[in-house]
Parts: structure tokens; sequence; C-alpha cells
């Protein structure tokens, strides 16, 4: 796993796409997310990949700064 690269990786948000592609492919079809499977299961993005992934990760920020504004209100209190 990535975590294992880092000596504290607590401070790391780490955001899983895999799933994510898995059910779009399932929906769509792989040529829609990948233009080629360079690395076997998966390649290059197409734009909308690239958009499938910016979405994901935009969720995972915003969903860890909220934690981290509630994290510091209670530490307030």
């Amino acid at each position: 796993s990535l975590t294992q690269l880092f000596d504290d990786p607590s401070g790391i948000v780490f955001v899983e796409n895999r799933e994510m592609f898995e059910t779009a492919i399932a929906r769509g079809s792989y040529a829609d997310y990948f233009a080629d499977n360079f690395a076997g299961d998966f390649g290059h993005l197409t734009a909308k990949g690239h958009q499938l992934i910016a979405e994901n990760l935009a969720r995972a920020v915003l969903s860890h700064l909220k934690l981290l504004e509630i994290s510091r209100s209670d530490e307030k209190r």
C-alpha cells in the first residue's frame, strides 16, 4: 500500500480512485475514461477520466477540511 512509503503517513490524505473508476466503467466503457492501458488494468486518462479524479479529489479534500474545522472547534470548547 502507498502508506508504507512514508515513515509517518498520519498527516497525509490518501484518496482511493479504483472503486470509483470500476463503477464508472461499468456504467460506460473503459475508453470513456482511459486512452490506453499501458499499466495493464489502467492507463492514461481521457478528459472524462481527469474530470472523475478531480471530482473525487475535491470531495476528499473538502471532507478532510470539514473534519479539521470540526476538530478545531471541538478543541476550543
